[in-house]
Protein backbone atom coordinates (compact mmCIF):
# COMPACT_ATOMS: atom_id res chain seq x y z
CA UNK A 1 0.00 0.00 0.00
CA UNK A 2 1.14 3.22 -0.76
CA UNK A 3 0.43 7.12 0.36
CA UNK A 4 0.52 10.73 -1.20
CA UNK A 5 -0.37 14.12 -0.27
CA UNK A 6 -3.91 14.97 0.30
CA UNK A 7 -6.44 16.42 -2.27
CA UNK A 8 -6.12 19.57 -3.99
CA UNK A 9 -3.39 18.42 -6.60
CA UNK A 10 -2.41 15.65 -8.47
CA UNK A 11 -0.95 13.30 -7.20
CA UNK A 12 -3.14 12.45 -4.20
CA UNK A 13 -4.03 10.13 -1.78
CA UNK A 14 -3.64 6.29 -2.98
CA UNK A 15 -3.84 2.96 -1.32
CA UNK A 16 -3.87 -0.77 -2.49
CA UNK A 17 -5.04 -4.15 -0.37
CA UNK A 18 -6.05 -7.38 -1.55
CA UNK A 19 -8.14 -9.35 1.15
CA UNK A 20 -9.53 -12.90 1.03
CA UNK A 21 -12.76 -13.07 -0.53
CA UNK A 22 -14.74 -13.87 2.52
CA UNK A 23 -17.25 -12.40 4.65
CA UNK A 24 -15.31 -12.61 7.68
CA UNK A 25 -13.19 -10.21 6.09
CA UNK A 26 -15.77 -7.91 6.04
CA UNK A 27 -15.28 -5.96 9.02
CA UNK A 28 -11.44 -5.68 8.37
CA UNK A 29 -11.88 -4.14 5.00
CA UNK A 30 -14.32 -1.74 6.46
CA UNK A 31 -12.38 -0.36 8.83
CA UNK A 32 -9.25 -0.38 6.60
CA UNK A 33 -11.60 2.16 4.16
CA UNK A 34 -12.26 4.64 6.94
CA UNK A 35 -8.32 4.67 8.12
CA UNK A 36 -7.98 5.73 4.49
CA UNK A 37 -10.69 8.62 4.33
CA UNK A 38 -9.48 9.63 7.84
CA UNK A 39 -7.08 12.46 6.29
CA UNK A 40 -9.82 13.77 4.18
CA UNK A 41 -11.95 14.81 7.35
CA UNK A 42 -15.43 13.69 5.85
CA UNK A 43 -18.82 14.51 6.92
CA UNK A 44 -19.86 11.66 8.85
CA UNK A 45 -22.78 11.05 6.44
CA UNK A 46 -20.14 10.81 3.73
CA UNK A 47 -17.54 8.98 5.11
CA UNK A 48 -20.59 6.32 6.58
CA UNK A 49 -22.05 6.43 2.87
CA UNK A 50 -18.59 5.46 0.74
CA UNK A 51 -17.94 2.83 3.56
CA UNK A 52 -21.91 1.53 3.19
CA UNK A 53 -21.27 1.36 -0.69
CA UNK A 54 -17.58 -0.40 -0.62
CA UNK A 55 -19.25 -3.17 1.88
CA UNK A 56 -22.09 -3.95 -0.72
CA UNK A 57 -19.57 -4.39 -3.51
CA UNK A 58 -17.01 -6.48 -2.00
CA UNK A 59 -20.06 -8.21 -0.21
CA UNK A 60 -21.66 -8.97 -3.64
CA UNK A 61 -18.16 -10.15 -5.11
CA UNK A 62 -17.83 -12.76 -2.10
CA UNK A 63 -21.17 -13.94 -2.62
CA UNK A 64 -21.76 -14.10 -6.31
CA UNK A 65 -17.90 -14.25 -7.91
CA UNK A 66 -16.80 -17.07 -5.84
CA UNK A 67 -18.12 -20.55 -5.48
CA UNK A 68 -18.51 -21.12 -1.36
CA UNK A 69 -15.75 -24.07 -1.75
CA UNK A 70 -13.04 -21.42 -2.93
CA UNK A 71 -10.12 -21.22 -0.80
CA UNK A 72 -7.85 -19.00 -3.08
CA UNK A 73 -10.41 -16.16 -4.06
CA UNK A 74 -9.85 -12.42 -3.23
CA UNK A 75 -11.16 -9.03 -3.45
CA UNK A 76 -8.63 -6.11 -4.14
CA UNK A 77 -9.47 -2.10 -3.20
CA UNK A 78 -7.91 0.42 -4.61
CA UNK A 79 -8.61 4.24 -3.43
CA UNK A 80 -7.39 6.94 -4.78
CA UNK A 81 -8.46 10.79 -4.42
CA UNK A 82 -9.65 13.00 -7.59
CA UNK A 83 -9.28 17.09 -7.32
CA UNK A 84 -12.80 17.30 -5.97
CA UNK A 85 -13.40 13.63 -5.16
CA UNK A 86 -12.88 10.51 -3.42
CA UNK A 87 -12.74 7.33 -5.75
CA UNK A 88 -13.11 3.38 -4.30
CA UNK A 89 -12.72 0.30 -6.81
CA UNK A 90 -13.17 -2.81 -6.06
CA UNK A 91 -12.35 -6.11 -7.89
CA UNK A 92 -12.64 -9.66 -8.18
CA UNK A 93 -11.36 -12.42 -10.38
CA UNK A 94 -14.02 -14.58 -10.18
CA UNK A 95 -16.96 -15.19 -12.19
CA UNK A 96 -20.23 -14.05 -11.20
CA UNK A 97 -23.34 -16.17 -10.53
CA UNK A 98 -26.56 -16.09 -8.80
CA UNK A 99 -26.67 -19.13 -5.93
CA UNK A 100 -29.39 -21.80 -7.29
CA UNK A 101 -32.53 -21.70 -5.11
CA UNK A 102 -31.40 -18.50 -3.66
CA UNK A 103 -33.39 -15.12 -3.52
CA UNK A 104 -31.87 -12.67 -5.77
CA UNK A 105 -32.24 -9.65 -3.43
CA UNK A 106 -28.70 -8.84 -3.93
CA UNK A 107 -29.64 -7.76 -7.43
CA UNK A 108 -30.61 -4.07 -5.71
CA UNK A 109 -27.05 -4.00 -5.05
CA UNK A 110 -26.56 -1.88 -7.74
CA UNK A 111 -29.49 0.36 -6.57
CA UNK A 112 -28.02 0.79 -3.00
CA UNK A 113 -24.58 2.22 -4.13
CA UNK A 114 -25.95 4.47 -6.49
CA UNK A 115 -28.00 5.94 -3.54
CA UNK A 116 -24.99 6.32 -1.58
CA UNK A 117 -22.41 7.67 -3.79
CA UNK A 118 -22.52 9.80 -6.58
CA UNK A 119 -21.41 7.60 -9.50
CA UNK A 120 -20.92 3.84 -9.52
CA UNK A 121 -19.64 1.92 -12.85
CA UNK A 122 -19.49 -1.91 -12.99
CA UNK A 123 -17.60 -3.89 -15.61
CA UNK A 124 -17.36 -7.24 -16.35
CA UNK A 125 -15.09 -8.88 -18.16
CA UNK A 126 -13.05 -12.26 -18.55
CA UNK A 127 -10.81 -11.31 -15.62
CA UNK A 128 -13.78 -10.98 -13.01
CA UNK A 129 -15.67 -7.87 -12.00
CA UNK A 130 -14.75 -4.07 -10.90
CA UNK A 131 -16.94 -1.63 -9.43
CA UNK A 132 -15.60 1.98 -9.64
CA UNK A 133 -17.16 4.50 -6.56
CA UNK A 134 -16.66 7.69 -6.98
CA UNK A 135 -18.01 10.62 -4.18
CA UNK A 136 -18.31 14.14 -4.83
CA UNK A 137 -16.05 16.15 -1.83
CA UNK A 138 -18.28 19.21 -3.16
CA UNK A 139 -21.68 20.61 -2.13
CA UNK A 140 -21.74 18.14 1.31
CA UNK A 141 -25.16 16.29 1.83
CA UNK A 142 -26.62 17.15 -2.02
CA UNK A 143 -23.55 14.81 -3.48
CA UNK A 144 -25.30 11.84 -2.17
CA UNK A 145 -27.84 10.16 -5.01
CA UNK A 146 -30.90 9.36 -4.03
CA UNK A 147 -32.27 8.46 -7.19
CA UNK A 148 -30.27 7.94 -10.64
CA UNK A 149 -29.31 11.76 -11.59
CA UNK A 150 -31.14 13.74 -14.30
CA UNK A 151 -28.08 15.12 -16.13
CA UNK A 152 -28.70 17.58 -19.29
CA UNK A 153 -27.49 15.55 -22.83
CA UNK A 154 -26.22 17.84 -25.03
CA UNK A 155 -27.35 16.26 -28.46
CA UNK A 156 -24.35 17.79 -30.19
CA UNK A 157 -21.75 16.49 -27.59
CA UNK A 158 -23.01 12.83 -27.19
CA UNK A 159 -23.41 12.85 -31.12
CA UNK A 160 -19.74 13.39 -31.85
CA UNK A 161 -18.53 10.58 -30.02
CA UNK A 162 -18.36 7.46 -31.58
CA UNK A 163 -19.66 4.27 -29.61
CA UNK A 164 -15.77 3.10 -29.02
CA UNK A 165 -14.90 6.24 -28.01
CA UNK A 166 -18.00 6.12 -25.51
CA UNK A 167 -16.39 3.02 -24.22
CA UNK A 168 -12.88 3.88 -23.70
CA UNK A 169 -14.27 7.34 -21.95
CA UNK A 170 -16.59 4.99 -19.50
CA UNK A 171 -13.53 3.24 -18.67
CA UNK A 172 -11.21 6.80 -17.98
CA UNK A 173 -12.48 7.28 -14.39
CA UNK A 174 -10.99 3.92 -13.44
CA UNK A 175 -7.10 3.23 -12.54
CA UNK A 176 -7.05 1.60 -15.71
CA UNK A 177 -3.59 2.24 -17.95
CA UNK A 178 -3.98 2.75 -21.29
CA UNK A 179 -2.20 -0.24 -22.00
CA UNK A 180 -5.00 -2.03 -19.57
CA UNK A 181 -7.78 -0.58 -21.82
CA UNK A 182 -6.75 -1.72 -25.31
CA UNK A 183 -6.54 -5.62 -23.62
CA UNK A 184 -9.69 -5.03 -22.17
CA UNK A 185 -11.01 -3.75 -25.59
CA UNK A 186 -9.25 -6.89 -27.00
CA UNK A 187 -7.48 -3.59 -29.21
CA UNK A 188 -3.90 -2.26 -30.03
CA UNK A 189 -2.65 0.70 -27.39
CA UNK A 190 -2.40 2.70 -30.54
CA UNK A 191 -6.19 2.75 -30.74
CA UNK A 192 -6.55 3.84 -27.47
CA UNK A 193 -4.53 6.27 -27.72
CA UNK A 194 -6.04 7.99 -31.22
CA UNK A 195 -9.44 7.58 -28.96
CA UNK A 196 -8.22 9.54 -26.23
CA UNK A 197 -7.01 11.82 -28.31
CA UNK A 198 -9.65 12.45 -30.06
CA UNK A 199 -11.94 12.23 -26.98
CA UNK A 200 -9.38 15.12 -25.55
CA UNK A 201 -10.39 17.00 -28.80
CA UNK A 202 -14.03 16.61 -28.98
CA UNK A 203 -14.66 17.47 -25.17
CA UNK A 204 -11.98 20.57 -25.67
CA UNK A 205 -9.32 19.37 -22.75
CA UNK A 206 -6.59 18.31 -21.92
CA UNK A 207 -6.44 15.62 -19.60
CA UNK A 208 -7.91 12.37 -18.70
CA UNK A 209 -9.22 14.17 -15.42
CA UNK A 210 -10.63 16.93 -17.31
CA UNK A 211 -12.41 14.77 -19.41
CA UNK A 212 -13.84 12.45 -16.96
CA UNK A 213 -15.10 15.46 -15.08
CA UNK A 214 -16.25 17.06 -18.33
CA UNK A 215 -18.70 13.71 -18.87
CA UNK A 216 -19.76 13.69 -15.69
CA UNK A 217 -21.34 17.22 -16.15
CA UNK A 218 -22.88 16.17 -19.58
CA UNK A 219 -24.17 12.48 -18.71
CA UNK A 220 -21.98 10.90 -21.15
CA UNK A 221 -20.24 8.67 -18.69
CA UNK A 222 -23.95 7.02 -18.22
CA UNK A 223 -24.16 6.52 -22.07
CA UNK A 224 -20.16 4.66 -21.74
CA UNK A 225 -22.10 2.23 -19.19
CA UNK A 226 -25.43 1.51 -20.68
Amino acid sequence: MGEAASIGAEPAEFAHRIWPAHPRHLAHIRSEVRRWLGPLALTGDNEDDLVLAVNEAVSNSVEHAYGPATLDGTVELTFWTELDAVCVEVVDHGEWRIPPGQPTGRGRGIEIMQRLVSFVLIRHDRRGTRVLLRHSLLGGPSSRCTSPPARRRPAGQRAILSERELTVLGLLPSPLSLDEIAVDLTVSVNTVKTDVRSIYMKLGVSSRRLAVLTAHEHGLLSSAQG
